[in-house]
């Protein structure tokens, strides 16, 4: 079982020179790309996508229920 997350957001989006360090730099999506791969490992995807005008971001982790 999988947990996905859409976010999504009809703003500027990401300046096109910036979207191949968006996980390298600033506080949001590194930092929450970083607080994933502690948790998870390897074991999730993170994506972020221009929409123009905006900015997708989709999470899937490991569904935890109870047991």
């Amino acid at each position: 079982n999988r947990l996905k997350i859409l976010v999504s957001d009809n703003g500027q989006g990401i300046p096109e020179s910036e979207v191949g360090q968006i996980f390298a730099k600033g506080a949001g999506l590194s930092n929450t790309y970083e607080r994933l791969k502690t948790v998870y490992g390897d074991d999730f995807i993170f994506e972020v996508e221009n929409t123009h005008p905006g900015v997708r971001n989709f999470i899937d982790i490991p569904a935890r229920g109870k047991g």
